[in-house]
């Protein structure tokens, strides 16, 4: 284990010029020059001694980087903080899928640098396009890994142990229960009254969805702005005035709905229309109350009819849906919330669980393990790491 924490890691300063790549948005990845890519494949060769870990024959290891050294003594605005080595924890991955080669350099939370010998599979290198000559960087990053990889064939265990020792909380995944995370930092409860949000829920559960004989664009639409008129006039951050709908026609509401104005050229009382409207833009997000979040649907019952359905995919937007549920209960109109009413329940309840991740899944319950600062003592971020259930890092194995 001395031999790995004692191993010479490249700088943050001399891989500057590839880990700046992973600061901006090349969803295509960075294409390397030839010189790069001959590195860039010798060490995709020594990381194959390792044993398989994935799809696209991948294998991939945590490094360590030597973190900056602050300037006129004063570190402040760096990314990341290090570790008591005064190292900064990287994932890096390799793979290939026939002649498409790439390397991952990743932070695992806002840096991801996304290096290829092309933009796309089965898509031939340009040589007429501007190629990234990562030579440098690239080669002090073949010494080190080539070292790690000897010194991980050499005695595999001692390289996973000591990552399991040393890698920071923040680049690990846990789990924690909703209650302790709660009781330890009462700041994150920001449902007020979850008793009666669980009441809410339960009388909707047992209302029956409201049947139409058909759907027309006019009744979707008056359905519609009371479930975006709730959004917008509950929301905690910015909430509209009640006073900015008074007055407008549901058309005018309408209009806010990513394809709201798609309708004007249609019969709004005719179901074909609906239809038409409909099959033209659901790819559009049209059934969305608040773009591709919360989903007020049509659907098609048993008896050839129709009932609405209500359904959301980011979750901080809970809230949200439980205004809109508000809504159509104070108007006596039943939906369909059977997709998330259990998940709902729980989580009122806190009885459900919370993903600790350094980079946080908005569509999903998690969230990164905080760090001390004016709300959240030590004492507090200490707790926290005790009461979640830390998941065992992926160990690397020889091929």
């Amino acid at each position: 284990m001395d031999e790995l924490k004692n191993l010479k890691c490249p700088s943050c300063e001399a891989l500057w010029p590839m880990l700046v790549l992973g600061m901006g948005h090349e969803w295509n990845g960075n294409v390397v020059d030839d010189a790069s890519l001959e590195v860039m494949l010798r060490i995709e060769r020594t990381m194959q001694r390792l044993a398989v870990m994935g799809g696209d024959d991948c294998r991939y290891l945590w490094i360590t980087i030597e973190a900056p050294k602050p300037i006129n003594g004063n570190d402040e605005g760096w990314e990341e903080e290090p570790d008591s080595e005064g190292r900064l924890w990287y994932e890096l991955m390799t793979a290939h899928c026939r002649d498409f080669h790439y390397l991952i350099l990743s932070n695992r939370c806002w840096r991801f640098v996304d290096l290829r010998s092309s933009h796309r599979i089965d898509e031939p290198r340009d040589t007429s396009e501007t190629q990234l000559d990562l030579t440098q960087p690239l080669l002090l990053l073949e010494q080190y890994v080539t070292a790690l990889v000897d010194a991980i064939v050499h005695d595999p265990d001692a390289y996973n142990d000591y990552v399991e020792r040393y890698l920071p909380l923040n680049k690990r995944d846990g789990v924690i229960l909703r209650s302790d995370l709660y009781d330890i930092c009462p700041m994150f409860r920001n449902i007020d009254q979850p008793q009666a949000c669980i009441r809410l829920i339960e009388e909707m559960k047992a209302l029956t969805p409201r049947h139409f004989s058909r759907m027309t664009l006019r009744l979707y639409m008056h359905y519609w702005r009371l479930a975006y008129v709730a959004y917008r006039t509950m929301d905690d951050f910015q909430p509209d005035e009640p006073r900015e709908y008074e007055g407008l026609e549901d058309m005018e509401v309408f209009q806010y709905s990513s394809k709201g104005r798609e309708v004007k050229d249609l019969d709004l009382d005719a179901e074909d229309d609906f239809l038409r409207w409909e099959w033209e833009n659901a790819s559009y997000h049209c059934h969305d109350v608040a773009y591709a979040r919360i989903h007020l649907m049509p659907r098609r019952d048993k008896t050839g009819g129709w009932h609405l359905a209500l359904s959301y995919n980011v979750a901080g937007y809970f809230k949200d849906v439980l205004h809109i549920v508000e809504a159509f209960l104070g108007q006596g109109v039943g939906i369909d919330i059977d997709s998330f009413a259990e998940a709902a329940i729980k989580k009122l309840k806190e009885e459900d669980t919370i993903t600790i991740t350094p980079l946080p899944n908005k569509y999903r319950e998690e969230m990164c393990l905080p760090v001390a600062d004016d709300d959240i003592t030590q004492d507090m971020v200490n707790a926290l790491v005790r009461k979640t259930l830390w998941k065992p890092v992926v160990k690397v194995g020889v091929g």
